[in-house]
């Protein structure tokens, strides 16, 4: 989990802002299409990894809480729904878009309400 963390944060850092990843609505795209998350294929492989790299980055800094026992199946369902259900957030980086949908379901105790 900490490598594929660490090979995000890496592969973030040597991105240039043009090139920084798919929009909120490509990464839909790619996980609805007929290859895609559900469906196996190389747009499947691109959005399990996509999603699970960010969820990883963002369990291991502490910023989402993954119940006990999680699978990523419930993190790329929570991630798809919030885009199909918040329209808006397609328009964002992909990786803000997953953000926000992992901090919004899985928030840490104690934590303070994630910045709509």
């Amino acid at each position: 989990m900490r490598v594929l963390a660490l090979g995000f944060i890496c592969a973030l850092a040597i991105t240039s802002e043009a090139e920084a990843g798919p929009t909120g609505k490509q990464l839909y795209k790619a996980c609805q299409s007929p290859g895609g998350i559900y469906h196996g294929g190389f747009a499947g492989g691109f959005c399990n990894g996509y999603i699970a790299g960010v969820a990883g980055t963002l369990v291991v800094s502490g910023q989402i809480c993954l119940p006990h026992r999680a699978e990523y199946g419930q993190v790329f369902t929570v991630t798809i729904k919030y885009l199909q259900q918040h329209p808006e957030a397609q328009s964002n980086f992909g990786a803000t878009a997953v953000v926000a949908a992992l901090r919004a379901a899985f928030p840490c105790p104690g934590a303070a309400s994630p910045r709509k």
